[in-house]
């Protein structure tokens, strides 16, 4: 974690350490520092005085490890386009996964341009290639 605090946040530092020392009532901490009793409960109940990620620690997603590693290796052996992964992934490898969960999960392990792979764009300069070519 850096010291940073987050550019809308109300409170620093200096005044969450004051927060968490305090003995006064929530109601007036919040008055007295212009945030919301919400606001001093959160602070009052955490150990360290820096801002966390919004982001959940684990990531939720369909596909486990494993799923997802045979999806990229469908990507990149059969040069898919997303929309017929989609299709295949669907039928095969999990019938829960959504079209934006999987672009997400190709996107992580990098499998998203692969040569041959025509992105849906119209550029025309690469053939698309469909389940029924393969």
């Amino acid at each position: 974690m850096s010291d940073q605090i987050h550019t809308n946040a109300r409170t620093t530092p200096t005044t969450r350490k004051e927060i968490q020392a305090s003995s006064q009532p929530q109601r007036l901490l919040a008055k007295r520092f212009g945030v919301s009793r919400l606001t001093i409960r959160k602070w009052q109940a955490r150990t360290d005085v820096l801002d966390r990620s919004p982001r959940p620690p684990t990531l939720q997603t369909t596909l486990t490890p494993l799923q997802e590693d045979v999806v990229v290796a469908l990507r990149t052996t059969l040069l898919l386009p997303l929309d017929d992964l989609f299709t295949v992934t669907r039928a095969c490898v999990s019938p829960a996964v959504s079209r934006s969960g999987l672009h997400r999960g190709v996107k992580r392990h990098g499998g998203l341009r692969s040569e041959g792979v025509d992105s849906g764009r119209g550029r025309g300069h690469h053939t698309r290639q469909t389940l029924q070519d393969v």
